[in-house]
């Protein structure tokens, strides 16, 4: 899930809060202009491929973000208090892909070449 929310009291603008956990992270990012940018990330129970990758619903963002609202950003924000102040918001899975063979002759891939950028790395 990624969105945008105006500015929250607590988050010092120019600053990104990394947070790691075990099958989930999140990005914020406090913008200029009043914005916030956020990233929540989870790992999905399966894996999916066409044509079965699952397509979410506005209200299924609700159900998603039950799992973030407590979490804490830096000590006196929390992400609820992030969702309180949502502009927009998007749930939608982080599509992966990565190449099973990284040279071919005198050709090889090396780093970011070989995979997609995700914006969690």
């Amino acid at each position: 899930m990624f969105g945008i929310s105006a500015a929250v009291p607590g988050l010092e603008a120019g600053i990104d809060y990394r947070i790691i956990g075990e099958h989930w992270s999140s990005l914020i990012i406090a913008g200029k202009n009043s914005r916030c940018f956020w990233f929540a990330f989870k790992k999905m129970d399966q894996k999916y491929s066409l044509p079965n990758i699952p397509r979410f619903k506005e209200e299924d963002q609700d159900a998603f973000v039950k799992l973030w609202r407590k979490r804490s950003i830096n000590g006196q924000v929390t992400f609820g208090d992030i969702w309180g102040r949502k502009i927009t918001s998007v749930l939608l899975p982080l599509e992966e892909g990565q190449y099973e063979h990284w040279a071919l002759d005198r050709f090889a891939c090396l780093g970011d070449s070989i995979h997609k950028m995700t914006p969690n790395a």
